[in-house]
């Protein structure tokens, strides 16, 4: 699930300090460009979230 990558990707840049890359490949017409949009859309949302309602919830993937 895109949501669940976007969140292991950020929880790993934070955890490893390390950079992260998502890679979206397909078909034409198969949604890499809503679902990119999407990624982008929910790591602002986390990135935005308070450190304590982040951790409390896990990965967050449940709160978008």
């Amino acid at each position: 699930h895109i949501f669940a990558i976007a969140s292991d990707a950020y929880r790993l840049m934070l955890q490893n300090r390390e950079d992260q890359s998502i890679l979206c490949t397909g078909e034409s017409g198969a949604g890499k460009t809503e679902n990119t949009k999407k990624v982008i859309q929910y790591l602002a949302y986390i990135a935005a979230a308070p450190r304590s309602s982040q951790r409390s919830s896990g990965s967050g993937v449940n709160q978008y």
